[in-house]
């Protein structure tokens, strides 16, 4: 029955993600998408302060390659030091899998980056989904899913506080200037359908009886 219902949530994520996708993929093929996306970015400019400018500022390196890897290996430590080595390759696998793939994506939709108000030099590569945003839903999932293996009377927290993260770096990437609020969207799709494989993987790896006795003390 538990694994009828997962694969049943699985499907369920998967296929909405994946539609979200590909709606927001074709509104950009027939470039549907961008008198949106700039009313969007517009008023998201209108709320610039320097408060939330900081904040943006802050949240934004969490989803950067540099940081999701720093995170993908702390993880990888942290399970395989725990003895559950099969745990620390699926979790990381599935972060790192995402990374690669994210600028396969970029390149067949090859969107220019927005440069209404860039707040911060403009990357180099295609906008089509953001990058920041994949790692961020992907990695912080994943922990997540991890985590609450070892703690899940820490569940509803870790749900909230990776919630946060994944919202803020998508806001942020928007806010200051180097993403299309569908370049966003596109990211949080993509990354809820590869964080779903990852949550489908782990869920075959379960964690010895010794384990689980230890995180309920």
């Amino acid at each position: 029955m538990e694994q009828n219902r997962g694969t049943v949530i699985t499907a369920v994520i998967v296929t909405v993600a994946l539609g979200v996708l590909v709606f927001l993929a074709v509104l950009l093929v027939e470039s549907a998408l961008e008198a949106t996306d700039v009313r969007i970015a517009e008023a998201v400019y209108d709320l610039h302060n320097p408060l939330l400018h900081l904040l943006m500022r802050l949240a934004s390196p969490f989803g950067s390659t540099v940081g999701v890897i720093v995170v993908t290996a702390a993880l990888g430590v942290f399970t395989w030091r725990r003895g559950e080595r099969r745990t620390a390759v699926i979790a990381c696998a599935t972060i790192l899998a995402a990374i690669v793939l994210n600028p396969v994506l970029k390149l067949m939709f090859a969107r220019p980056r927005p440069e209404l108000f860039p707040m911060i030099p403009l990357p180099q590569s295609y906008a089509f989904p953001s990058g920041h945003t994949v790692g961020a839903t992907v990695a912080y999932a994943v922990v997540v899913m991890v985590l609450a293996r070892f703690r899940p009377e820490w569940r509803a927290k870790l749900h909230a506080g990776a919630a946060v993260i994944v919202v803020l770096v998508g806001a942020a990437r928007v806010y200051l200037g180097v993403h299309w609020p569908g370049d966003v969207a596109a990211g949080w799709a993509f990354g809820a359908i590869m964080a779903t494989i990852g949550w489908r993987l782990l869920g075959r790896s379960r964690l010895p009886a010794t384990v689980n006795r230890g995180s309920q003390g």
